[in-house]
């Protein structure tokens, strides 16, 4: 049985169609541990998952007819931060702010970056960011996007990148090699007290 997180004592069962009435549901047997944003349509694909991250199919949804470029950007955790060992990257989020969020940040994308004919450049955006422990080699955050032209394809990815970092609710832990973690919070870092 999956509980929808808008109404705590209602739920359906696995396979059924979710509340209309919902932000987001926890989705059928294979989509597990996987919340879209309800605003998911042919132009646009934001999700938050726990499963390890597929960035062709993220390039496969973005890609259009009408687009000269594709953009992909893939986060990974690397093996060190300074001179400490990472073992792991974990996060945490609130998910339907950060959903909220994810699909606020790909509009203000989509309608910012211009063509030289001052029409709207990204064509399609796809944002998904892995919840819960991510190994050294991992993405963490799939940033995929097609735009009319390629300068306007970059810009905007990178506009996504930084406004996600600044103020998305996802939370990051940088797990050490030494026994040691730190939170990072949008830009800041909190070293975790050891009990």
């Amino acid at each position: 049985m999956l509980i929808c997180p808008d109404l705590p004592s209602k739920s359906t069962k696995a396979g059924q169609v979710p509340h209309t009435h919902c932000f987001i549901c926890k989705l059928g047997p294979t989509m597990e541990d996987t919340w879209f944003a309800k605003e998911n349509g042919p132009s646009l694909k934001v999700f938050l998952t726990t499963s390890p991250l597929d960035a062709q199919k993220c390039i496969d949804f973005v890609k259009d007819p009408g687009a000269g470029a594709v953009v992909y950007f893939g986060g990974t955790t690397r093996d060190s931060f300074g001179d400490r060992e990472v073992v792991s990257l974990s996060y945490e989020a609130h998910r339907p702010m950060a959903l909220r969020s994810l699909v606020k940040i790909s509009n203000e994308a989509i309608t910012k970056f211009k063509d030289f004919r001052g029409q709207d450049s990204v064509q399609k955006v796809c944002i998904c960011h892995r919840l819960g422990t991510v190994p050294v080699l991992e993405e963490s955050i799939v940033i995929a996007l097609s735009s009319t032209h390629r300068k306007e394809g970059w810009e905007a990815a990178m506009y996504i990148l930084e406004r996600i970092k600044e103020s998305v609710e996802i939370w990051k832990s940088e797990e050490y090699a030494d026994g040691g973690a730190t939170w990072k919070e949008n830009g800041k870092e909190h070293e975790k007290v050891q009990i």
